[in-house]
């Protein structure tokens, strides 16, 4: 397993590509995957929540921050995430 995501109805979750294999189009082909799969459900729109990692991917691809958001973790550490949503056709 070198990839994974997962879709709740039109919101693309836990979207992981191993290190590795980063950077060879794999995170692409799934989340374009994921939008024709909501797609053929009749949505218009999808939403994921990007770290700062990802954000340059999803951006490419055509996401524009809807939310800018924090959570606080157990040591206390600031976690920063965007929900991010893109229009699909």
């Amino acid at each position: 397993l070198v990839a994974t995501a997962a879709l709740e109805k039109n919101h693309i979750k836990r979207m992981f590509v191993l290190p590795q294999y980063q950077g060879r189009g794999i995170g692409k082909r799934l989340i374009e995957a994921l939008e024709n799969i909501a797609l053929e459900q009749g949505y218009t729109t999808t939403l994921l929540d990007s770290s700062i990692p990802g954000f340059g991917l999803y951006f490419k691809l055509g996401y524009l921050v809807k939310e800018y958001n924090s959570i606080t973790v157990e040591n206390e550490e600031v976690l920063c995430y965007h929900l991010m949503e893109k229009r699909i056709e």
